[in-house]
């Protein structure tokens, strides 16, 4: 029988996640699974065929992070207020690249993901982070989308 231990829940802290934390905290309590928590902060390269001074985003790297780690923990008290979930984390990088690996590097089970829906030349240009990380996780995925 399939156990779910760890749940990884990527959010983009610019969007409304109810939804997608709705189900990951239901399946937690279902399974007594782990809740982790990441955002990721694209690299120079997120937007494909542009021209990007790295040397800006090198600098302030650091900067960034420290931000939207500060973002994080208001959300994680918003959200879980004492009942905290085992891990959130701010990396920077490849979003697809960086929410794969920390699921393997966490053992994850499951990644539940929310989708922005995005159409026509958004897609083209930004991709489908939930697309893109149901191709290559080596766990099950539930994708959402946030707003129904």
């Amino acid at each position: 029988m399939a156990t779910i231990t760890n749940i990884l829940i990527p959010v983009d802290l610019r969007v409304e996640t109810t939804k997608v934390l709705e189900y990951a905290r239901l399946l937690a309590e279902q399974f007594g699974a782990k809740q982790h928590l990441l955002t990721v902060i694209p690299g120079p390269g997120a937007i494909a065929g542009t021209e990007f001074d790295t040397s800006w985003y090198e600098k302030h790297a650091q900067e960034l992070r420290e931000e939207a780690g500060k973002v994080m923990e208001a959300f994680v008290a918003k959200n879980f207020g004492g009942n905290k979930p085992a891990s959130a984390a701010v990396v920077l990088g490849d979003i697809v690249d960086e929410i794969v690996n920390y699921a393997d590097t966490k053992g994850c089970d499951c990644i539940v993901i929310g989708t922005h829906g995005r159409h026509g030349v958004a897609r083209i240009f930004f991709g489908s982070v939930a697309e893109g990380v149901v191709r290559r996780a080596r766990c099950p995925v539930l994708t959402l989308h946030p707003f129904e």
